[in-house]
Parts: structure tokens; sequence; C-alpha cells
């Protein structure tokens, strides 16, 4: 009865040898273990139950499936047969992967292994921390020195620009200081002006000479020889003396009285701009001296240009920008100026700012006006210069009469010039 029941078993695994192995091949270890189980479990329940063989058969088939799943718990999955290796690879569900495979369970630590696991731990990260602190300390140190870098260099440079500020500052009020004690001894060397004593016995009848007129008391062209010129007063004479004395290059004397303008005007036709940044005593002066436009014929000018620089200290023309003011105009009307053939009073009659074109620009020009003038461009200048004013002062001036112009830079526009226009009255 066994040799029969064995028989039928072989029989029977040969019939399935094949469904068997595929069925295996894709049977994970759990699922063969959790067979086993089964397997035992169904064969304890049998074992008091044998009077069937298909009951036996069935306990023999498991005990085979469990020896199979015995042998793939020992040792890894076997390769693929032959036939397996024929065949197409299996869809991706069914495939075997690494995370499906079970890992080996990781051996139990003790405490003491855990505790010192863990000290380990908080050791390394109160590491990090420090090297983290330390990081953060580096960076704001190094922040702070920059910082201290650049305000180190901010104070420096301040501080020199201070330094070299208060410097010229300095030199600037030093040199003003310096210029005007020097003005103010050549006044003292003139009796202290030309506006004390002034000399009104000046001329007024002109005479015609075609298109330019002559004033009878300008007919001397030698400057030295104007000391002696009986038409001039006395008072004036000696001062004239003292200041050709001083400098030859002298042509006369400017002065608005109740200002601080009283100045030597200086001419040199072969350099007209020679005082431009020169002092009495040619020596190098930022101020310099008023000094006459280069067109200027002594005795015959219609016009006489004078210019000067506009300084902050209001010496040299720095005052002639308080007339842009009306009432300052209204104390400070008359402008004194004596030249080496004649004294002269000049009441002001515009007020004018402008500026000095290019050479390619047409429009007019007032520098341009300057020294002897026909009567066609003595009305223009005239014209001109009165509707540009800044205010009415209600003076004209007419073919015949002698003019005097300021001019000096203002800041107003680039290139920008200051300008005022009197008209001999005395």
């Amino acid at each position: 009865m066994r040799e029969e029941l064995k028989e039928k078993i072989f029989s029977q695994k040969q019939a399935h040898t094949k469904q068997e192995d595929e069925l295996w091949s894709h049977v994970s270890q759990k699922d063969l273990l959790h067979m086993s189980e089964q397997a035992e479990a169904f064969a304890e329940s049998e074992k008091e139950d044998v009077a069937e063989p298909e009951m036996q058969l069935d306990f023999s088939f498991l005990e085979l499936a469990k020896e199979a799943s015995d042998a793939e718990t020992l040792k890894q999955p076997e390769a693929k047969t032959v036939q397996d290796q024929d065949e197409p690879e299996s869809t991706p569900e069914l495939e075997s992967t690494p995370e499906a495979e079970e890992k080996p369970a990781e051996p139990k630590k003790s405490k003491k292994e855990l505790r010192a696991q863990e000290a380990k731990k908080r050791e390394e990260e109160a590491r990090q921390e420090l090297i983290a602190d330390e990081e953060a300390f580096q960076k704001k140190l190094h922040s702070k020195r920059v910082r201290n870098f650049i305000l180190n260099g901010v104070m420096l440079v301040s501080t020199a620009v201070f330094f070299v500020c208060a410097v010229e500052l300095g030199v600037y009020f030093y040199q003003s200081m310096r210029y005007q004690a020097s003005m103010e001894d050549l006044r003292e060397s003139i009796g202290g002006g030309i506006s004390e004593d002034a000399n009104l016995r000046i001329e007024s009848q002109t005479q015609e000479n075609g298109d330019v007129l002559i004033f009878p008391d300008e007919e001397v062209y030698d400057v030295l020889a104007a000391t002696k010129n009986e038409n001039l007063g006395e008072t004036w004479r000696e001062q004239y003396a003292t200041l050709v004395e001083k400098n030859a290059d002298c042509f006369g004397y400017i002065e608005i009285p109740g200002t601080v303008l009283s100045y030597p005007v200086m001419f040199t036709p072969e350099d007209y701009m020679y005082y431009l940044n020169k002092n009495i005593d040619k020596e190098k002066e930022k101020r310099g001296l008023p000094f006459m436009d280069e067109a200027t014929k002594i005795g015959e000018s219609q016009n006489y240009i004078i210019y000067g620089h506009n300084m902050n200290d209001t010496t040299a023309f720095g005052s002639l920008k308080e007339y842009l003011s009306k009432s300052y105009y209204e104390e400070h009307k008359y402008i004194y100026f004596n030249t080496a053939v004649s004294e002269g009073v000049y009441e002001i009659m515009a007020v004018v700012k402008t500026k000095i074109y290019n050479v390619e620009d047409q429009c007019f020009k007032y520098h341009k006006y300057g020294g002897v003038l026909t009567k066609s461009e003595f009305k223009t200048y005239v014209s001109e210069m009165t509707k540009a004013s800044v205010y009415k002062t209600g003076v004209t001036a007419e073919w015949g009469d002698e003019l005097l112009t300021l001019s000096t830079c203002n800041r107003y526009t680039e290139n920008g010039r200051l300008v005022i226009v009197a008209k001999r009255i005395a």
C-alpha cells in the first residue's frame, strides 16, 4: 500500500514539476515561510485521520513545499533555468526588487551602547554648534573690521578734506585781508579816495567831429603829462601823480561812494587782461585789479568798458551784484571815474544780466561796443542795454553822451555776466 502511494506521489510530482518551479520562481521567501507554517498546521490536523489516500497526497505535497521553503531560506535563489532565460522578461509588477526582499535584522544594542551612542551624538551636535558659532563670530568680526576700516577711511578723508578746506579758507581770508589792506594803503596815499573832493569843473560842451565826438578836455594823450593838465583839479592831479609813481600802467581811478568799490584802473593795450590776476605791484593776486577794455581810446571813446572780478568777499567788483536790488541802486546811483585827462561823475542807467555768447552766435554782444562808436552803434548799444535792464531807472542817454560800463562775472548761467551802464553827467 505504501509503495503504491509513493509511486503515485512520484508520478504526480513529475507531472507538476514545471508548474511548481514556475510557482516557486515567483514566490518570495516570506510567502514560502507562510506556506510552510500552513503545511505544518495542516499535517498536525491530518495525523488523526489517514483514511483517504488523496489526503496523504496533499500532505506529501505540502511536505515537499515545506522542504523547498526551508531550502530557500538557507541559500540565495538559484539562477534561472535555461528555459527561463529564453523566456521574455517578466512584467515589472512581478519582478522582485531589493525593497521587497527582507533585510536581516540588526543585532539589538545594549543600554550602555545606546547611551554611548546618544552621548556621542550630543557631542557631535555640540561640536557642530560650536563650529557654527565660531563661523558666525568670525563673519561678524570681519564685517565689523570692514565697517571700521570704511569708517576710519571716511574719517581720514573727511579730516583731510576739512583740513585742506580750512587751510584754503584761511589762505583766502588772509589774502583778502592783505589785498584790502594794500588797497586801503593806496587810498590813504591819495587822500582817502576821489569822491571826497570831486572836481566838477568838467566842460559838458562837446564838439562834433564827423561821426565821432571828442571832449575838449580830453585832448591829452600822454598819460604822464596828464599830471600837469590844467583842466584837471589840483587834488586829482596830485592823486594821479601818486598813482602813476606807484605803477605807470594806472589809467585812472574808480569809486562808488558808500561802498567798498574804490580801486585804481589799469590799462595795458598790448595785453589788456594783464591785471586780471595781478596787484598794483604786478605780483600774482587772484582778485586782480579793474582794467580797461582793449578797444579803449583815451580822449576818443564814447563807451569806456572796465572789467573786474566778482569776488565773494566783495573785493574788486564783488559788490556790484548788490545792484540787482533796486533799493541798493536808489542809494548808490553815482559812480566816480577819473582818468589821465578828465574827472567824471556818472549816473547809472541800466543793470543788465547777460552772457558771453559764442563767436558764431548772431546776437547782441555788449562787449563789442567799447571804445570809439559810430552814432548808429551808440544808439544800438543804449537801446539794447536799456531794454535788457532788470528794472527801469528812468535814465536815458543820447548821442553825444559819454558812457561808462562796468562788467563782472555772474553765476546765474554759464558764462553769465552782470553789466552796469552809466552815463556821464558832470
